[in-house]
């Protein structure tokens, strides 16, 4: 009787379906109950406030969902990615957005935070603005990945200073033209967080122009196809200040452009606060010491249409 049992037994679902918790615009699915006070949830409360605050982005009180899948361990994220999604490259999470189907996969782990504040930021931005430019979408999500009341230091500042030390000049024309994820280099990505940072906690006309161009941008995006250029807008409204990257540069070295962009304060398990190599050189398998979750969108949506550009691999990173 007890050998009938456990075979009658109903198999465990490769991904979790067991329980439910919606917070937000997040459909949090695990195997095991999630508390609507555990710090993850917490985490993701927190980032919609912080995104929202910085770009405008709506109240998500309508049916549009984001399903956030979170596996239980690396081997059981790793298993169902080889049978569902065999042509990913090993990341340690994706977001993949295909027409109105927004998802977000990853695994319990040292990097958790991390890499669903990456993802959720993409999440959250796809929401509002699905024809935003690239470096911005990237940018932001490098921006707000960093845990609430982390003891370890955000790498992105010391990183991006140390390509600028070697000889390279920021040059956000040149950034703005790259409209293929797969494109992207990993300098690239420090780039366009620099520049984000500068747009989001610079001085007040960086800052204005930004959040304005942000909020334009989409809509101008729809309707010519053509993304406008924010590096032209603030020609035009600092010339002293930007494009050029000096100005950018010797910002983010000061005390100003160390701190954190204004974030609210919420609650964080320690034990999930931990820091990640952040835009590795060097590809590696999934692991502790791997290279950053990155993007990873499907589907052939038109550009400016729900859902965001158009490219089977648009949001796969390829290096």
């Amino acid at each position: 009787m007890a050998g009938c049992a456990a075979m009658n037994r109903r198999p465990e679902s490769l991904l979790p379906d067991h329980h439910v918790l919606r917070t937000g615009p997040f459909r949090i699915r695990t195997h095991k109950p999630l508390k609507p006070s555990d710090p993850l949830v917490a985490e993701l409360d927190s980032l919609s406030r912080q995104v929202g605050r910085a770009i405008g982005v709506a109240k998500y009180e309508g049916p549009d969902a984001v399903d956030v899948y979170l596996l239980k361990d690396e081997p059981s994220f790793r298993h169902y990615l080889k049978f569902f999604h065999p042509e990913l490259p090993p990341r340690r999470a994706y977001f993949l957005a295909t027409g109105n189907s927004r998802t977000i996969y990853t695994f319990v782990g040292d990097h958790l935070m991390e890499d669903l504040r990456h993802e959720a930021t993409h999440a959250l931005v796809n929401l509002s603005y699905p024809a935003l430019p690239l470096w911005i979408d990237e940018g932001l999500a490098e921006v707000f990945e960093h845990p609430d009341r982390s003891a370890a230091p955000d790498p992105h500042i010391e990183r991006f200073l140390a390509d600028v030390n070697t000889g390279f000049v920021p040059d956000l024309a040149r950034l703005e033209k790259i409209t293929d994820v797969r494109e992207m280099t990993p300098r690239d990505y420090r780039e366009s967080w620099a520049w984000v940072r500068w747009g989001l906690a610079g001085p007040e006309p960086i800052r204005t122009s930004f959040t304005h161009f942000v909020r334009a941008s989409a809509a101008a995006t729809a309707q010519s196809g053509a993304a406008p250029s924010l590096a032209q807008r603030w020609n035009e409204v600092a010339p002293r200040l930007a494009p050029q990257g000096a100005p950018m540069v010797a910002w983010l070295t000061s005390e100003a452009g160390t701190r954190r962009t204004e974030v609210a304060a919420a609650p964080v398990d320690a034990g999930l606060r931990q820091a990640r190599l952040q835009n590795d050189d060097t590809p590696s398998e999934i692991s502790a010491s791997s290279n950053p979750a990155r993007t990873f969108e499907t589907g052939s949506v038109p550009r400016g249409a729900k859902g965001g550009r158009p490219g089977f691999f648009r949001r796969l990173l390829g290096f």
